[in-house]
Parts: C-alpha cells; structure tokens; sequence
C-alpha cells in the first residue's frame, strides 16, 4: 500500500517546504501565462527544494483517521458534484454536432434497425461497444445528440466510483477520496464525457481492469481472473486506445506476481483462464480482422508520427509531438476545442500543483521497491507514449484520456502529503482538504460552463452549420427531395433530421440540376446555377446565427 509520512515535519524543513510550493505554483502561473523559459527553469528549482522533503513510508497515511460513514458522506457530495458537472446543461454544452458523434449516432441507429456489429469500417474504424450501450438511451430520450452525450456523460459518473474504489484498496481511505474527486472535478474527464466520443471508455476499463487484478492477485478466486479475462476482451471493443489494456494487464501481473510457490502457482493458473476467455471474448473481433485485415492498424496508421519521420527522413516530427505532449498538462494544452478549451492546459493550476508534488514523491521513492508506485508510473507512460508522443498532432485530449486516472492517483498522494505538511489537527487538515477541492471545482465549473461556451473557437468545432441544415431538413415533407451542399457535412444531417426513409444527396454543382429537387447550400457561388435556371426559389436561412442558402423548387 503507499502511504505517506505520518507526523508532521514542518519544523524540520520551513525553507525547503515554502520555497519548493512557492516556486512550483509561481511556475504554473508563468506556464499558463506562455512565458515558458521562466516557467519551466522555475519548475525545475521547486523540484530540487521538494525533492528533499517529499518521502513516502509503508504505513497508513494521516488523514485516513476518519469512520466509514464519515468516508461515506464525503464521497456521496464528490459524486454528487461529479454527476451535476457532467450532466448540467448537455443539451447546450457543448453545441450543435461533430462529424464523429454524428457517425456514431448512425451506427447506434443501425444497431437498433437490427444491424449486427463488433466493428464498424466508417469514419476510420472504430469498435462497436459504443453502439449497443447508446442504444437504450436512444430508445428512452430518441435519437437525439443529446441521448448520444448522455450514454457517453453516464460512463463519466461510472468512472468517478470505480476509481475510489480502487484508489482507496492501493492508497487508503484518503487517497481514495482525493483520487475520485480529482477525477468528479477534472475539467478534461468532464470535457470528454460530455461529447459523444468513445474515448471516455478507456479511463473506466482501465480502472475496473487493475481494480480486478488487484483483487485476483490478493484473494487467489479464479472469478476474478476469469472477469479480468472478459473485461479487456471488452475493453477492445472500445476505443482504440483501450488495446493497450492487455499490456497493462500483462506488466501488473509481472510486477505482482507473489513469491510464494502454491500461491505463485495458483495464480498463474488464474492468468491461464484469464488469458482464455480473453480469447474467446475477442473471437468476433478477430473473425472481423481476419476478413478486413486493413481494418486492425487502420486509424493507428493514420496518426502514428513514424510514417512521418519514415517520409521526411528527420526525428524532428517524433520530437514535437514528444515535447507537446510534454507540455500539454502545464503549458499548451490540445487546441481542438472538442476535446478542450483550446490550447488550455489539461491539468488546473491546483491539480497540476499536487501531481507535480506527487510525482517527485513517486520518483524519489522508487527505490523503495513499492510495485504499487512501479506501476502507476508505467501506467501514466503508456497512454503519454503511445497515444500522445507516438502519434500527430500532438497534445491530443482523447488519446492520453487514459493518462488522467494515475495522474489523479498521483496529485491525491501529493495533496496527502501536502496537508500532513501543516502542524495542525487532523480535524482542521480535512477542512482544508475540502476547501482545496471546493476551489477544483469552481475552477472546473468556470473554464468549462462560462469561459468554454463563450470561446469562438468552441462553437466552431461542433459544426453548427450542419447541424442547423439538419434541423431543418426535418421540419421538411418526407416526400421532399433533398440535396446538401459537399461544404456542410451530409452525416451530421442525417442524424440530426433522423428521417432514414428520406433519400439525401450530396450537391454536386456538375451535375444536372433537379427541378423537383430542395438543395440546400453553403454559399452564394453554389446556388449561382440555380438562381439562373429561373425554376428555384432561394433564400438566405438563419437559424440561431447559423447561415446557410435553401434552394426550393418553384412548384412549392
């Protein structure tokens, strides 16, 4: 278990502990601010001074001195908080429609037409997980963008219980409850959980994965390898960057693989039985790749930075993307406004104070042997390496999404530390405990409900010309002809008008225009044909400051 030093060692260390916490948030500041020489020369100053006060000892930490139903209730208000931040205002937040959830809002539709999928060849390929747990919100609240969010919001919430869950079996009562409400209150977990995007599955098999490890290791049952097993089939049915999971697997029970011969032994067994219903959950999957090989690498293919250090002859492509993803938590954070505000660093300054703090605990006291730390440190590498350093454009929010759960882990074992710092009650370091978590939150909420709706960049990014185009199209006759222009987006239309018995066309100016025919236009130029055949009428539509030109048979 990692724990954190029990007394208080502030009159040992007064200078160390001020100007290691002074710099380091100083530091932040200038990061957030772009001056980044200054910022990261004073990072690297508060983690000397930290160095020497940070230790880590295998005992329990201070703060875990509470009763359960005192835990209980802490966690029940961190959940709370969790749920309302991922649900309040999603049909506004965020607005209109991407390309992606457009398609993915499609493949659920036809999961429910009675089309049976494991993997979907569109939009890149992509697993079919997705489609079957949208389908029954889509059945409860229609076939709306909101519905799709929704399936995706309520995996968020699941998230925030599974990691305290497994947080507090590995760092105690405290830790555990700091770990869920860093992830209740991270900004980059809401962000991705109010999309339509699978990305938010990765997180949550991740920590149900370890969380069935850790119980498979510790009470030898073979359910839980046999769970195990099935949970990472699972998993690669989701998100790409979840096939990393059987790897995760194979490195923690590398690492906590007991010593002990019929213990050892029976647990090898277990991994057997893991490994074979891991197999026989993947087989549709890989009945799939055998019959579309190209589909297995195809995405992977498309991102990866290799193919470009191949072309260009040069290491220079690997090393942006190393130093973007470097810097994406404290400097330049993903500049899609889908996956955050643009540009904007993935960590607060609070959160990314304590994992900075964590960190160079965790680093320090490696040679302590813990697994435990081994491990959350090869588990924060994976997804840093393979999702975000080895492929373009870098920093990317979804595909280090997975990152995010030991990055809490670690910022909850730096807050630990943090708090045991001050000389005061225990009583009166879980109120500041709660104080800093309040500040998270009004953080989170802040960048996310007032200053990421307001940006321009962020309503841009959802594509509400075509969404619009959508809603429009609905409010047509059925037996009206449509055609849209190859400039708004034809998926998003047909998701969002949702009329699959309707026949949509895209416009192709040198083709012969249809008299019986509504074309629906981006611009001007496009309906110049259509004006001059004289049977058209066409008109500028406004809806909710989203132009785009209707071209309507003169008939109607």
């Amino acid at each position: 278990m990692i724990g954190i030093r029990q007394e208080p060692i502030w009159a040992r260390s007064n200078f160390d502990i001020v100007l290691g916490f002074l710099t380091a948030l100083a530091a932040l500041f200038l990061l957030r601010l772009q001056i980044s020489v200054s910022g990261w020369s004073l990072l690297a100053l508060s983690a000397f001074f930290l160095w020497h006060i940070t230790e880590v000892k295998e005992s329990e930490a201070i703060l875990n001195d509470f009763s359960p139903r005192t835990e209980l209730v802490l966690f029940f208000i961190i959940f709370v908080v969790g749920i309302v931040l991922r649900l309040w205002d999603l049909h506004q937040i965020p607005p209109a429609c991407w390309f992606d959830e457009a398609e993915n809002g499609l493949e659920t539709l036809g999961v429910l037409s009675g089309k049976h999928l494991v993997f979907t060849s569109q939009n890149n390929g992509r697993g079919a997980l997705q489609f079957y747990w949208a389908s029954p919100f889509f059945l409860f609240f229609g076939a709306t963008v909101f519905s799709l969010r929704l399936s995706m919001a309520t995996l968020g919430i699941i998230t925030i219980p599974a990691a305290w869950q497994l947080f507090r079996k590995i760092g105690g009562p405290f830790v555990g409850l700091a770990a869920s409400a860093f992830v209740a209150f991270s900004v980059w977990h809401i962000t991705i959980s109010r999309t339509g995007f699978d990305a938010v599955m990765t997180p949550l098999f991740d920590v149900l994965i370890i969380y069935s490890i850790f119980k498979a290791v510790h009470t030898k049952k073979y359910v839980w390898f046999g769970f195990l097993g099935f949970l990472i089939g699972l998993a690669n049915y989701g998100y790409v960057a979840s096939r990393l999971s059987i790897l995760l697997a194979g490195i923690a029970f590398w690492l906590f693989l007991p010593k002990e011969k019929n213990e050892k032994k029976r647990v090898v067994y277990g991994i057997i039985l893991a490994g074979a219903v891991l197999l026989i959950t993947l087989l549709p999957l890989v009945v799939h790749f055998a019959h579309f090989p190209d589909d297995l690498a195809k995405r992977t293919n498309q991102t990866s930075v290799l193919s470009t250090v191949i072309q260009k002859k040069s290491l220079m492509p690997l090393a942006k993307t190393v130093k973007s993803t470097f810097e994406m938590f404290y400097g330049r954070g993903d500049p899609n406004a889908r996956h955050n505000l643009s540009k904007a660093p993935m960590l607060d300054i609070l959160t990314g104070l304590m994992f900075f703090v964590g960190l160079i605990s965790f680093i320090k006291n490696l040679k302590g042997k813990d697994p435990w730390l081994i491990f959350v440190l090869i588990w924060l590498s994976l997804p840093l390496i393979f999702g975000g350093m080895m492929t373009e454009p870098a920093p990317h929010g979804l595909r280090t999404l997975a990152a995010l759960m030991p990055i809490c882990f670690i910022a909850a074992n730096g807050l630990n530390f943090s708090l045991n710092l001050i000389p005061t009650t225990k009583r009166l370091r879980l109120v500041l405990g709660g104080v800093f978590f309040f500040l998270v939150a009004i953080l989170a909420s802040h960048q996310y409900f007032i200053v990421y709706p307001a940006n321009p960049e962020t309503r841009a990014a959802f594509s509400p010309t075509a969404y619009q185009a959508g809603k429009y199209v609905k409010a047509l006759p059925l037996s009206e002809s449509v055609a849209v222009s190859k400039d708004i987006d034809l998926s998003i239309v047909k998701f969002i008008s949702n009329q699959p018995e309707r026949k949509l066309n895209v416009f192709d100016p040198n083709m012969a225009i249809l008299y019986t025919t509504t074309y629906i236009l981006a611009n001007q130029p496009e309906a110049t044909d259509i004006i001059r055949n004289n049977k058209h009428h066409c008109e500028i539509i406004t809806i909710e400051h989203e132009q785009f030109i209707v071209c309507k048979p003169m008939t109607h």
